[in-house]
C-alpha cells in the first residue's frame, strides 16, 4: 500500500519496510532454531558433511552472479 500512494509518502514506505525487516527477522530465528534441531539429531560425520556443503554453498554465493558455475 505504501508504495502505491499518491502522493508517495516516504516515511510511511519506510515505516513498512521496518516492518518487513522485523517480521524477516523473526522468520529468520524461527528458522534458525528448526535447523539446530536438526542438526542436533546428527552424528559428526553428518554435520562435517553438512559443513562442507554449506560452505560451498557460502562460496559460490560470495561470488559476484556473473562469475558463479552454471548449476
Amino acid at each position: 500500500a505504501a508504495l502505491r500512494a499518491e502522493p508517495f509518502d516516504r516515511a510511511a514506505a519506510e515505516a513498512a519496510l521496518a516492518q518487513s525487516r522485523v517480521l524477516a527477522t523473526r522468520l529468520q530465528a524461527r528458522g534458525h532454531g528448526a535447523f539446530l534441531e536438526y542438526v542436533a539429531e546428527m552424528d559428526a560425520e553428518a554435520r562435517a558433511t553438512l559443513a562442507d556443503d554449506l560452505g560451498r554453498a557460502m562460496r559460490r554465493l560470495a561470488r559476484p552472479r556473473d562469475e558463479r558455475p552454471a548449476e
